[in-house]
């Protein structure tokens, strides 16, 4: 059930979320608050996101998480549909290209890639195999890989989450296995090896 909500989810997001942002934009007020506001929240989310996503700060949640990415892609196209009521020409072609460059991939995902996003989205809302806590500061996450016609095993995620503070973690360190093909990587892995190689750094 979460699979084919999050399917629809992204898919509307890449078809119809352009011109609702589009349609939103036409008027200085989106729903009562000012439209600097609203492009000042939109870029701020978009800077926010990424960041956490490289540096491995998440929610503890799966869901939060994905749509904390879905909502980065809302104010992408916020940002762009905003680009086009700047009064200056020049910049408002400049700014509205660079903005509106993901609309073509966002099309292409959507329809000749969607299978492609399918498997990408079954391997990330796909339920872990194991989710426990190790201590007082670490959990561990075991999630399986591999939807689509290719190799497949699973990673295990190690994460640094206080217990005083259970909705979020910053991820320290993960064990990718292949299981159809190896090669010189690991053959296994579990949560409690992760766990003393990164104690051991």
């Amino acid at each position: 059930m979460l699979l084919l909500l999050g399917f629809w989810s992204v898919w509307l997001s890449l078809i119809a979320a352009p011109l609702i942002c589009l349609f939103l934009m036409k008027t200085r007020q989106v729903q009562g608050v000012p439209l600097a506001r609203v492009v000042v929240l939109a870029g701020s989310l978009i800077v926010l996101v990424p960041l956490c996503w490289v540096s491995g700060l998440q929610w503890s949640s799966t869901t939060l998480n994905f749509v904390s990415c879905l909502s980065a892609l809302y104010a992408w196209w916020i940002l762009a549909a905003a680009a086009l009521r700047i009064p200056h020409i020049a910049l408002r072609i400049i700014v509205g290209v660079f903005c509106y460059a993901p609309v073509i991939p966002s099309l292409l995902v959507a329809t000749i890639g969607i299978l492609g996003l399918m498997f990408v989205l079954g391997d990330y809302l796909s339920p872990a195999i194991h989710d426990r806590r190790l201590d007082d500061q670490l959990t561990c996450r075991v999630t399986s890989w591999g939807a689509a016609f290719s190799d497949s095993g699973y990673t295990v995620h190690l994460y640094r989450s206080p217990i005083w503070f259970p909705i979020a973690r910053l991820e320290v360190a993960e064990t990718i296995v292949n299981e159809t093909d190896p090669g010189p990587g690991p053959t296994s892995a579990n949560c409690e090896g992760v766990a003393a190689n990164w104690r051991r750094t």
